[in-house]
């Protein structure tokens, strides 16, 4: 037998003895759902339950700007230090409600968050920032822009969030962005909060903010940031890092996130001099 067709003879044989042991792993460890935690049925990473409800949330759209929450143009309120990429000033995989919501696709993507928090397993923060690649590297695109000048970070968990998970989500969620996008990932901040943002009213979340963010010592700041965060409610957490950067050297700012709140209609105001109103 000539050198090539051994060569052609034990590529075959690896191959089989690789899918031999790859249906044992799987008959042994059955991949779950991504979300439910569920045993898959199919070569997928939701279960039939989840897919669905998570195709509706992908496709629910503002009821102000009228975008799906990818494209959505509308900023958060405390959001006044971040960047826009086009007309775009947030990415998010999908809209969520505050927890109690009825709505079985608002409590799937909670459901989503949590497992990215909470769970050590990583299947869950590797298809989020899976996700969150694709729309980042499609936004840079349509907005005709290099990734090369942006660096990817986070605002990192408090050192008790940690030592009570184990991990830093938003760490890991930032290195498996930078290996699917090719952009440098860089930890840039320190987080010093004793509150948590969860039970924090608006201003509280501020305040709460802008004094628990600080760069870390010795870090270079320059170029671009892409911030990642898993829920942005009123974007306290993300303009405090935005501006803790822009005050250290960086140029914009972008933010992108798991899912953030839908943004209410407001009614209109009344016309300043009001001509029907006579003071007594």
């Amino acid at each position: 037998m000539t050198k090539k067709g051994k060569n052609r003879k034990g590529f075959f044989l690896f191959n089989a003895v690789f899918s031999l042991v790859s249906y044992v792993i799987r008959l042994l460890f059955p991949p779950k759902c991504v979300i439910c935690n569920n045993m898959l049925l199919k070569e997928n990473e939701l279960c039939e339950t989840c897919l669905p409800l998570w195709e509706s949330a992908r496709r629910a759209k503002c009821p102000v700007c009228h975008k799906t929450a990818r494209a959505c143009i509308c900023r958060t309120f405390h959001m006044t230090d971040t960047d826009s990429v086009g007309d775009r000033s947030i990415s998010a995989l999908g809209f969520y409600k505050k927890f109690g919501s009825d709505d079985p696709v608002d409590r799937l993507v909670l459901r989503l968050v949590t497992a990215v928090k909470t769970r050590e397993e990583k299947s869950a923060i590797r298809f989020c920032a899976r996700e969150l690649s694709h729309e980042i590297l499609k936004t840079f695109i349509l907005d005709g822009r290099s990734t090369a000048d942006w660096r990817i970070t986070f605002p990192p968990r408090s050192k008790k969030r940690v030592r009570k998970y184990g991990f830093d989500h938003g760490k890991e969620l930032c290195k498996y962005i930078s290996k699917y996008t090719g952009i440098r990932y860089q930890q840039t901040l320190t987080n010093s909060a004793v509150l948590s943002q969860k039970h924090l009213n608006s201003l509280e979340r501020k305040k709460n903010a802008d004094s628990s963010y600080r760069i870390r010592k010795k870090t270079k700041i320059e170029g671009n940031y892409i911030v990642v965060d898993d829920i942005v409610t009123t974007g306290a957490t993300i303009n405090a890092v935005a501006s803790a950067l822009k005050s250290a050297g960086a140029g914009s700012v972008y933010p992108v996130c798991i899912a953030k709140t839908k943004k209410k209609k407001r009614r209109l105001r009344r016309p300043a001099e009001r001509p029907w109103f006579t003071a007594k």
